[in-house]
C-alpha cells in the first residue's frame, strides 16, 4: 500500500498542532536521517536548539501494520509522531513517542520495529503513548532546552505560516489537507494571509470540502473574490482549459445567498503556457466570480455584479 498520501496528512496534523502550540519548526527540502520537520529554539540570531521530528501515517482499517525506525535516527532530540486512520472513522488519532520509548522497541536488522494492532484504540499501549498537547508539548520544549546546539546558517529557514506550507505541498506534491484541518482553516480569521494565492487557495480547500464543512457557508467570500478581479472576460475565454469536466458543480444547503458552487482541479493553457491549476466559481447567473489558481502561485479572477 502506497502510504504517501497518509504520510502529508500526517505530517499536516503535526504542523497543525505545533503551530498552535507556537513552536517554530522548519520543512527541509531534503530527507537525511528520518528528518520530516524540525523544530527550533533560537538562542541568538546565529544559534539554534532544535528537536528532529518525524512522522509515520497508516491505516488500520482492514490489517494490523508496523513502523520501523533505522537505528541511527533515534538520538536524544529525535521525536516519532504516529498518525493512524480507519477509513470510515471521522476522529484523528496521533501517538508520540520520544527517543527513550523507541529504544525500547525490539530491534531488527539495524532498525526498531513497532508492531500495531488493528485495536490499537483500546490497546494499553497506544493509550498511553496517545498524542496530548497538555503535556507532550511540554516534553518538546524541555528537549528544545537542552537538545544540541547548531548554527542556524546551517538551515534553510522556511518562515512559512500553516496555509502557506499547506500551498507548497499542493504545488509540488499535489497534495490537499483533510477535513478536520479544512474546518480548522476555515474556522481562523479569514481574509487574512496577506497573499490572494494562499486565500484562493483557501477558497478552493472551502469549496471542495463544503459538504464536509457542516453550517460554514462561501456567502462571505464573494467580494473578497471579487476585490482579486484582474481580467476583463470570463475564465473560459481567457484559458483554453483541457478537462473541463473535472469541475464540479455543486450545491452548498447552508449558503444564504450564493448556493451555487464550482470547484475542480483542472489543466489549462494561459497565455501559451500549460498550468495545473484550481478552479472556484461561486455565484448565480447575475452574480459570480471565478477563479484560477495556478500551481506557479499565479492567478486569474474574473466576476460580474448585476
Amino acid at each position: 500500500m502506497d502510504n504517501k498520501p497518509l504520510e502529508i496528512i500526517a505530517e499536516d496534523f503535526i504542523k497543525l498542532r505545533l503551530a498552535k502550540a507556537g513552536l517554530k519548526y522548519l520543512k527541509p527540502n531534503y530527507d537525511t536521517d528520518g528528518t520530516d520537520l524540525v523544530v527550533l529554539h533560537p538562542i541568538n540570531k546565529h544559534y539554534a536548539r532544535q528537536v528532529v521530528v518525524q512522522s509515520k501515517g497508516r491505516n488500520l482499517t482492514n490489517s494490523p501494520s508496523n513502523v520501523h525506525i533505522n537505528k541511527d535516527y533515534v538520538v536524544s532530540n529525535f521525536v516519532c509522531f504516529l498518525y493512524l486512520q480507519v477509513d470510515g472513522d471521522p476522529l484523528d488519532y496521533a501517538y508520540v513517542f520520544f527517543s527513550d520509548d523507541i529504544q525500547k522497541w525490539p530491534e531488527r536488522d539495524g532498525s526498531y520495529h513497532l508492531s500495531i494492532p488493528k485495536g490499537f484504540k483500546k490497546n494499553t499501549y497506544f493509550v498511553a503513548h496517545e498524542f496530548s498537547a497538555s503535556t507532550d508539548v511540554q516534553k518538546i520544549e524541555k528537549l528544545l532546552n537542552t537538545g544540541p546546539m547548531f548554527r542556524q546558517s546551517y538551515v534553510e529557514f522556511e518562515k512559512m505560516e500553516l496555509v502557506e506550507i499547506l500551498f507548497e505541498l499542493w504545488k509540488k506534491y499535489q497534495s490537499f489537507p483533510d477535513p478536520n484541518l479544512v474546518k480548522v482553516l476555515y474556522d481562523e480569521d479569514f481574509p487574512g494571509t496577506g497573499s490572494n494565492s494562499q486565500d484562493l487557495f483557501l477558497v478552493f480547500l472551502f469549496g471542495m470540502n463544503s459538504e464536509k464543512l457542516g453550517h460554514r457557508t462561501l456567502d462571505a467570500y464573494m467580494q473578497h473574490l471579487l476585490n482579486m478581479r484582474n481580467i476583463d472576460i470570463p475564465i473560459s475565454c481567457a484559458t483554453k482549459i483541457k478537462n473541463p469536466n473535472e469541475i464540479t458543480r455543486m450545491r452548498s444547503i447552508h449558503a444564504i445567498v450564493y448556493p451555487r458552487l464550482s470547484f475542480g482541479e483542472i489543466e489549462l493553457n494561459y497565455d501559451g503556457v500549460d498550468y495545473r491549476a484550481l478552479y472556484s466559481k461561486i455565484g448565480d447567473n447575475e452574480d459570480y466570480v471565478e477563479a484560477a489558481l495556478f500551481d506557479n502561485g499565479d492567478y486569474v479572477v474574473y466576476g460580474q455584479r448585476k
